[in-house]
């Protein structure tokens, strides 16, 4: 989906998103000779950002084949993915959500969850959700101490829900099917 002239931004799931990373970089590459002033910055930011993303995405799919990923290969994704970030927000007013630190995450539990083209990313999405409301919900100037405590509170009540789903072994009602 895009947004209007004066509000532009695409909205595009995964699958969607590969294929058209790799036609912005070509698009960026034939067109830097027209980048003029203050937008040729910007366009050689912009298309130095589109690499280190099509990089990473190149990067898994290519070890498609293979759930585990690489120590190599989690680092090589880590930089092409910190690249792109820091590329990208030196183009003013480029908003960072949530989803783009989640993908730190992602990343980071290669190790444990292995590549992410083998599960759904669901639980990843929902944690999103959680972090904008809870983003929303705060200061500008206590954002940190804010955010840290609601996120704390917030799964401290996930713990006790998950607690009293559990029965309890000592209670005269508990049956064992052993």
């Amino acid at each position: 989906m895009l947004g209007s002239q004066d509000k532009p931004h695409v909205n595009v799931k995964a699958g969607e998103a590969r294929g058209l990373i790799a036609f912005a970089e070509v698009l960026l590459e034939e067109c830097k000779t027209d980048f003029v002033g203050r937008h040729k910055t910007e366009g050689y930011i912009l298309l130095g950002a589109v690499k280190a993303l099509n990089k990473f995405n190149n990067l898994i799919q290519n070890s498609k084949q293979n759930r585990r990923v690489t120590e190599q290969v989690q680092f090589e994704l880590m930089d092409h993915y910190s690249t792109f970030i820091h590329l990208i927000h030196r183009i003013e007013n480029f908003p960072y959500t949530p989803k783009a630190h989640q993908m730190y995450h992602l990343i980071k539990d290669l190790d444990w969850n292995g590549n992410p083209t083998f599960y759904h990313t669901y639980h990843h999405e929902t944690q999103n959700m959680m972090h904008a409301r809870v983003a929303r919900s705060v200061h500008r100037s206590s954002w940190c101490e804010a955010i840290f405590r609601k996120l704390h509170i917030t799964k401290m009540i996930a713990r006790n829900r998950a607690a009293e789903s559990v029965p309890n072994m000592h209670s005269s009602v508990y049956i064992s099917n052993v």
